[in-house]
């Protein structure tokens, strides 16, 4: 009994529920700490909530303020411009109507002074009236000098035959009358006598000063071809002097490989100094539209434009043709350059015109300070600069991007001291651009790619550089802008285009596929190469081969015409036939609301203002070829800029 009454004390089930449910009271009062403390977490977050949009809002309505004052200052900044402005037209017309007036005055001046000359003129006459009154009879109809003389001398023998005549009462005072008129008409000869001569000893003092002039001039012209001959010369002397060294130098060497690097060691810069000679001829492109041939017997620039002519308003479309090229020639060195202008208008033919018009005088200008290849370059990206200033020259911030943009490509031809392994001359140029260069050699009859191809430029439409404001800042763009330098031969021939005659030699324009060069792509197109350096490699290649097969034809004509006009027109005729298709599409009046299908089998080519320049290297273009140093094969170097 007392052991059940024990286990029923030490069990009790209230104190053994209270014991289960402790840890959950505990745990409960736990998260209602933790809410507490949330909620108390949530208050101080609206209420920073709430301090940063107060804050926010100050901020807010503090920047509209802000906005509200300049938009105030920019407004009365504006109505002061316009009152600038508006001033300045007035001043501009006040000026123009005093400059008007002044002229007007000048011009009743003039008049006046023109109706004092005819008064002059009327008396002049009134007097030789007189005078033919007063002349003897068989003395009127003479002229100058040499009739008063006569004049003079009938009157003085009449005077003195009348003085010898004996005197009566009936005829004294007739001799007297005689002798007063004789007197009359001799003093009125001698007044019109000493003005002839006085006007006589007034021209002869302006011709003594022409004469002056024109020996000053002479001796002037003396003292430079004088100068000249020094110079040439003092060339000359130095010329066979480092001959001499370069011969002595390479006969030490006998390894044939350490003697070739010792040659292109030599000739890298032996750039002869450019004399004072004067230019030969220049070829500059001028005119509005149509074809624009320009031809000499060393040098021929060709420039049309392929676009079609509108079905509705009988216009050819992109007028005016933007590209513009200028060559200058000396015969000891050749300047030219093609600039292409950037789209269609007005805007981009000036640019053109004034990048390469500028490119020319300056290289020009600076011609005699030109001792090497370096100097050339160096003198050249000057000229681009210089060239770009010349497009943005006269703008304003408001009107700087009014002006067109361009693309040039500018080089010299620069002769270089004899050496059979590399030649004689030297072509330096720069391009920014899309224009490019080629290279014919007439020794071994091959064609060279100067400039290389754009593999770096993903959109056609992009030139991967140009001159003109560009970039937002108003600067040109130079991504592309690059430095190339080629070794030619007498009678070799450069070529500068445009691309719109050498994108028509582009494989991809003339209706060929990846496929007919095996190349991979993912799409069957040419927007789908794999290896796209490989087929920019193989279009090159294949371009190389279409241009050399129509400079070969050109050189080999028996047109009777110039080599350099032949494959100016050549290409140019062949860029137009490329295109007709197209043209005829376009021109086609059914067709006016229609864009071009891009389908290059169908229509092939690509319409563009076509320009090429062509010239041949050398002083002397009658040379022959046999005569000219050959060398074993063309380097073109590119430079970094």
């Amino acid at each position: 009994m007392s052991v059940e009454t024990t286990a029923a004390r030490s069990f009790d089930p209230l104190r053994t529920l209270n014991e289960q449910l402790s840890p959950r009271t505990q745990e409960k009062a736990a998260l209602e700490r933790e809410r507490d403390e949330i909620r108390k977490e949530m208050e101080r977050y609206k209420e920073e909530v709430a301090e940063w949009k107060k804050s926010t809002t100050d901020k807010y309505q503090e920047a509209i303020k802000r906005y509200k004052a300049a938009n105030y200052d920019y407004l009365v900044g504006l109505e002061e411009w316009k009152k600038g402005k508006e001033k300045e037209f007035q001043d501009m017309l006040a000026k123009a109507a005093d400059e008007l007036k002044s002229q007007k005055i000048q011009n009743a001046q003039s008049q006046e002074a023109i109706k004092a000359k005819e008064g002059e003129i009327a008396a002049l006459r009134e007097r030789c009236e007189k005078m033919e009154l007063l002349m003897p009879s068989g003395m009127n109809g003479k002229n100058g000098l040499s009739l008063f003389t006569q004049m003079q001398n009938e009157v003085q023998n009449r005077r003195t035959n009348a003085e010898k005549a004996p005197a009566s009462p009936s005829t004294s005072l007739k001799a007297k009358a005689d002798m007063i008129q004789f007197d009359i008409a001799s003093i009125t000869i001698q007044q019109q006598k000493l003005e002839i001569v006085v006007k006589e000893g007034e021209m002869a003092k302006l011709t003594l000063l022409d004469l002056e002039k024109t020996l000053a001039q002479r001796r002037k012209d003396m003292t430079d071809i004088q100068k000249d001959m020094k110079a040439a010369k003092i060339i000359k002397e130095k010329k066979k002097q480092r001959e001499d060294e370069i011969e002595n130098r390479l006969s030490i060497v006998k390894d044939p490989i350490r003697r070739n690097l010792l040659i292109k060691k030599i000739v890298k810069e032996m750039v002869i100094p450019a004399s004072a000679n004067p230019e030969t001829y220049t070829i500059t492109s001028v005119g509005e539209e149509g074809d624009l041939l320009r031809e000499k017997a060393e040098a021929c620039g060709y420039s049309i434009s392929l676009y079609p002519v509108n079905p509705i308003d009988k216009k050819r479309q992109g007028e005016p043709v933007a590209d513009r090229y200028n060559l200058m020639h000396f015969r000891d060195m050749t300047i030219a350059a093609l600039a292409d202008g950037c789209g269609w208008g007005g805007e981009a033919r000036d640019a053109a015109a004034k990048a390469a018009g500028l490119f020319i005088d300056f290289m020009k200008r600076v011609r005699p300070d030109i001792s090497n290849t370096r100097q050339a370059v160096k003198f050249m990206l000057r000229a681009y600069g210089a060239a770009h200033q010349a497009i943005v020259e006269g703008t304003t911030p408001e009107t700087l991007f009014s002006v067109g943009t361009t693309t040039m490509l500018g080089g010299m031809v620069l002769p270089l001291s004899k050496s059979q392994a590399q030649g004689r001359w030297a072509f330096v140029c720069v391009n920014i651009g899309d224009c490019k260069a080629y290279h014919y050699s007439a020794s071994r009859k091959e064609v060279y790619d100067i400039t290389g191809n754009r593999a770096s430029v993903v959109d056609p439409r992009d030139p991967g550089g140009r001159l003109g404001p560009q970039l937002s800042d108003g600067s040109a763009d130079l991504r592309n802008l690059s430095v190339y330098q080629t070794i030619c031969d007498d009678n070799d021939i450069l070529l500068i285009l445009s691309d719109g005659i050498h994108d028509n030699i582009d494989p991809q324009h003339l209706g060929k596929t990846p496929q007919d060069f095996q190349l991979e792509t993912t799409d069957g197109t040419w927007h789908g190469l794999v290896d796209p350096e490989s087929a920019n490699r193989a279009k090159g290649e294949w371009s190389l081969k279409l241009l050399k097969k129509m400079i070969l034809g050109s050189v080999n004509s028996k047109s009777g015409k110039s080599k350099v006009l032949n494959i100016a027109e050549t290409l140019v005729n062949y860029t137009a036939t490329l295109t007709q298709t197209s043209r005829d599409f376009m021109e086609n009046s059914e067709n006016a609301d229609k864009r071009l299908p891009e389908d290059y089998k169908k229509f092939p080519g690509k319409m563009d203002h076509s320009t090429c320049l062509v010239f041949q290297v050398g002083s002397d273009p009658l040379e022959s070829s046999e005569d000219a140093p050959s060398r074993t094969r063309s380097e073109s170097r590119k430079y970094s800029v």
